[in-house]
């Protein structure tokens, strides 16, 4: 499903946040669409019909909205992987985690892992944009499931029966806002 609020604007920067799964029918594959401006003018949930069709399906989306750079979950044995290369093949531009400070930069690019701490980080941070008013959320399913994340011994997650696959779409595209020019 595509939910879109508002239209690209020529020279406006976007950015977009994909949690990625294999569609196979349980979570959401679910990617973000914000404005530099901290507007969320799209966005895209699959279940169905496996990881390939969701990343052609997420680049198209993100290619939709000026070549948008787009933040790829990439935990070991997930779909980011598959859905990276698929990005990387359309040339969107991906988000890397830079080099720490005073460490060498290495050719090999580091893609965001969701850890406790990467979650926990990404989530006050979020937090501290939606209570300052800084974002202007749209999409009711993305509202909905921010209304039931909780922390729960140890792991941030929906609660009450939610899921949290567009929540943290969205916490993966504000992270990746942060980068952006202007």
């Amino acid at each position: 499903e595509l939910r879109i609020y508002e239209r690209p604007r020529p020279g406006l920067n976007y950015a977009v946040g994909v949690d990625p799964s294999w569609c196979n029918g349980g979570d959401y594959a679910t990617a973000q669409v914000l404005s530099s401006d901290g507007r969320q003018v799209a966005t895209l949930s699959v279940n169905k019909g496996g990881e390939l069709l969701f990343a052609t399906k997420a680049a198209e989306l993100a290619q939709h909205y000026n070549k948008a750079k787009t933040l790829i979950e990439s935990n070991p044995g997930g779909a980011g992987p598959v859905v990276i290369r698929e990005f990387q093949k359309m040339g969107i531009p991906l988000w890397t985690r830079p080099p720490e400070p005073g460490r060498k930069a290495t050719t090999q690019r580091k893609f965001w892992t969701t850890s406790r701490g990467s979650k926990e980080e990404g989530y006050a941070h979020l937090r501290q944009m939606v209570n300052g008013d800084a974002l202007t959320l749209n999409d009711q399913t993305t509202i909905q499931e921010l209304m039931h994340i909780r922390e729960q011994n140890g792991k941030i997650e929906g609660q009450d029966g939610y899921h949290d696959d567009h929540a943290d779409a969205l916490m993966l595209a504000e992270w990746n806002r942060r980068t952006l020019p202007g």
